[in-house]
C-alpha cells in the first residue's frame, strides 16, 4: 500500500478520534512529512480530515468515501481470501469482474485468492434482468462479489435478494422486503436491485463462478427511512454484505 493508503486504513479505523501525525508516522514507518503531504492529498479527494497542532488528524464522522482500506476496516480480507477493488466510476461492476476472468484466482502462496469484490461509486452502464439499465448515480453502492462455484450450493445464491434484504434489515433497523428475487424495497420505494450470473463450462455443464451483484441507492434510503447513524458508512454496509453473503452462501462460518 502506499503511504496515501495506509494513512487512510488508520483514520477509518479511528474515525471520529484524533492521531497523532507522530503516531501515524510510527506505524506507517513513515516520516511526519509524508504523513502530512498524504493527508493533504486526501483533503483533495474529498476527505473531511481535521488537523489540529498537538492533537493529530481525524476524520470526521460524517465523512463517508468508500474505499480498499475503508471496508477492509470491517472485514479480514486476507482471512477471507478476498482481493477488493474500487472504482470511481465504471461502466458496470458485473462487466469488470468478467473482465478479470479466466486469471482471476491464481494462488500465490499464502496470499492466495478464492474471491473477488468490485465496487463502484457510480455505474454508466449499471445492468438489470432482461437487459434493463440501472440507474447507477453516485450517493449508492454499487457492488459485485464474484466466487468460485465449487461448495457454493446454486439455490442459495438465487436467494441473495432475500439474504441482502435481510441484512439491510438488520443495519438499518427497518423492514426491508425483496420481490422477484431481484428488487430490494424500503417502505414502499425500490432502494435497490440484484442481477447474479453464473458462468458455466458448456461441455462439463457446469457452473464455475458465480457473480453476485447488488445495486444499493443508499443515499435514497438514508432519505426515505430519515436514518442518521453516521457509524453506518457504505464502507461498513459493503463488508457487512459481503460477510452476510458469503456466510449464507456457506463459504465461511
Amino acid at each position: 500500500m502506499s503511504t496515501k493508503e495506509m494513512v487512510v486504513y488508520e483514520l477509518e479505523k479511528n474515525k471520529g478520534s484524533f492521531v497523532s501525525g507522530e503516531k501515524l508516522a510510527e506505524t506507517l514507518s513513515v516520516s511526519r512529512n509524508a504523513v502530512w503531504k498524504a493527508v493533504s492529498e486526501l483533503r483533495k479527494k474529498g476527505y473531511n480530515i481535521v488537523s489540529v497542532q498537538n492533537k493529530g488528524h481525524m476524520l470526521k464522522p460524517e465523512s463517508d468515501i468508500i474505499s480498499v482500506q475503508g471496508i477492509e476496516g470491517f472485514l479480514d480480507s486476507k482471512k477471507l481470501k478476498l482481493e477488493i477493488h474500487v472504482y470511481d466510476k465504471i461502466s458496470s461492476t458485473n462487466s469488470e469482474a468478467k473482465r478479470f476472468l479466466p486469471g482471476a484466482f491464481i494462488t500465490h502462496g499464502d496470499d492466495s485468492v478464492d474471491r473477488m469484490l468490485f465496487v463502484a461509486k457510480k455505474q454508466t452502464s449499471g445492468r438489470g434482468h432482461e437487459d434493463t439499465v440501472f440507474e447507477s448515480p453516485e450517493g449508492g453502492i454499487y457492488m459485485s462479489l464474484m466466487l468460485k462455484a465449487d461448495g457454493v450450493d446454486r439455490e442459495r445464491v438465487l436467494r441473495t435478494a432475500g439474504i441482502t434484504a435481510g441484512i439491510l434489515s438488520k443495519l438499518f433497523s427497518i423492514e426491508v422486503t425483496n420481490s422477484d428475487n431481484r428488487s430490494i424495497n424500503a417502505v414502499g420505494e425500490k432502494v435497490g436491485g440484484i442481477f447474479t450470473e453464473a458462468l458455466a463450462d458448456v461441455e462439463m455443464r457446469k457452473a464455475l463462478y458465480y457473480i453476485v451483484g447488488i445495486g444499493f441507492r443508499y443515499d435514497m434510503m438514508k432519505k426515505i427511512t430519515d436514518f442518521d447513524d453516521l457509524s453506518l458508512s457504505k464502507n461498513r454496509i459493503i463488508a457487512e454484505l459481503v460477510k452476510g453473503l458469503l456466510a449464507e452462501f456457506g463459504v465461511i462460518e
